[in-house]
């Protein structure tokens, strides 16, 4: 000690330092991101296989679904384009998402070939579940300043599409229009409509049972 440390000691000291931190490094298990565990397979004292992963973690704040998509659309989906995602076992919830991955390579299923479509949910929800049955819309064109109607309201015989406006005495009288896009229980149409007119639902004939009706 009156000499000093000795380098060679002192490497050796660290190198045995070293190998004991390696040692319990290899005996403790760090997840790569904080979540929840969901499985344990091992007890203490089982042997292990590279088979079957000894914890099962999952990270509920960030979900994704994936969504198989026909061949027939894919081609109109991109990367980025925004989704809404709702939830059969959860009435009113819905969560806004985008695409992040789109599989180039199908699959066959009866003769249809589908592709697989990941979308990212851009919040989260705690009554959401892994595994939970989700129906996903992903918008691919938007349009601002457009007007629509219910799509039982268009009409059309000889002379065009039509709805039949409300006016203020309580009569109604036909315009002319044009319609677009579907979207649910509405139709986007063009025509001398303004936002607020109210357009008449023509009531539905009852179904005739025979030929001489009744």
């Amino acid at each position: 000690l009156l000499d000093g440390v000795n380098d060679d000691d002192l490497a050796k000291a660290r190198a045995a330092v070293d190998a004991a931190k390696a040692t319990v490094a290899q005996l403790t298990l760090t997840a790569p991101f904080d979540g929840e565990v969901l499985e344990v397979n091992y007890l203490p004292g089982d042997p292990v296989s590279t088979a079957e992963a000894g914890v099962v973690l999952a990270r509920r704040g960030r979900l994704h679904v994936n969504v198989n998509v026909d061949e027939a659309d894919i081609t109109s989906l991109e990367i980025g384009d925004s989704a809404l995602v709702t939830f059969d076992a959860i009435r009113g919830l819905e969560l806004p998402g985008k695409v992040t991955r789109i599989n180039p390579v199908g699959t066959t299923s009866q003769g249809l070939v589908r592709y697989t479509v990941r979308v990212d949910l851009d919040a989260s929800d705690p009554r959401v579940l892994l595994t939970m049955t989700a129906d996903v819309s992903i918008i691919t064109d938007s349009q601002r300043g457009v007007l629509a109607v219910p799509l039982d309201a268009v009409q059309s015989d000889n002379d065009g599409e039509y709805v039949e406006r409300l006016k203020a005495d309580g009569t109604v009288e036909r315009v002319a229009i044009e319609t677009g896009e579907v979207q649910g229980d509405l139709i986007v149409i063009r025509g001398s409509l303004s936002d607020g007119d109210t357009v008449q639902v023509p009531a539905q004939q009852p179904e005739s049972n025979g030929p001489f009706g009744g």
